[in-house]
């Protein structure tokens, strides 16, 4: 058996991701704050945003947070605020790559450090980069932190490659919401529902392409 320690650190995320679930409520003219002190998270818990928190806790404050705010896109606008607020000194050490890759690479490495609960992989297939998030475990509000997940790597993938870039394809691991607005306007791109998890695709000859050009 793995020590409790060891067990309880994999399933982590900074607690200052928190904040954007607030922002986002807050954006729709609801009381972000409030919802989070329900969960007993106020602005002393917000002190330090790197400080380790339960990835099942946020999935239960973005649960708590759709159903308050009554919108099933709520995770696409936290993420999409997104501007690694909360990933330390890596946002300067990446945007400042040689590389697109190794912006990515630099991102996806370090953020890791903090965000313990995800698995962020950057892959390629067939002449495309994928860039990919799933879960270290199961639980309630698990597809839509993942897809505020992905939605935050739609903000960094355009602090890496420029605010017009778009994908070549989307996937996600939930079903097709009643309306694909919001995601048509974060994406910009074809977006692929009930897939076995959530991606984003795009020309892997970009990663090569040095940074500023």
């Amino acid at each position: 058996f793995l020590p409790l320690a060891s067990l309880t650190y994999s399933h982590w995320l900074p607690v200052g991701r928190l904040s954007g679930i607030a922002s986002a409520l807050d954006s729709l003219g609801l009381d972000g704050s409030a919802l989070l002190r329900r969960f007993c998270i106020d602005k002393r818990a917000l002190r330090d945003p790197l400080a380790p928190s339960s990835i099942h806790l946020h999935g239960r404050i973005l649960m708590s947070a759709i159903e308050a705010s009554g919108n099933e896109d709520l995770p696409l606008l936290v993420g999409g605020h997104s501007e690694l607020e909360n990933v330390g000194p890596v946002r300067a050490l990446a945007l400042n790559a040689a590389t697109a890759r190794a912006a990515l690479e630099d991102l996806r490495h370090y953020a890791g450090m903090w965000y313990r609960g995800l698995n962020v992989t950057l892959e390629e297939d067939q002449g495309y980069a994928v860039l990919g998030y799933t879960a270290r475990s199961e639980f309630p509000g698990r597809d839509a932190l993942l897809t505020a997940y992905l939605a935050g790597g739609m903000t960094s993938l355009r602090m890496v490659f420029g605010a017009q870039w778009k994908p070549a394809l989307v996937r996600v691991a939930h079903r097709r919401p009643a309306s694909l607005g919001a995601w048509s306007k974060l994406f910009g791109a074809p977006v692929l529902f009930d897939q076995p998890r959530h991606e984003i695709l795009f020309p892997a000859a970009g990663l090569e392409k040095p940074r500023g050009r």
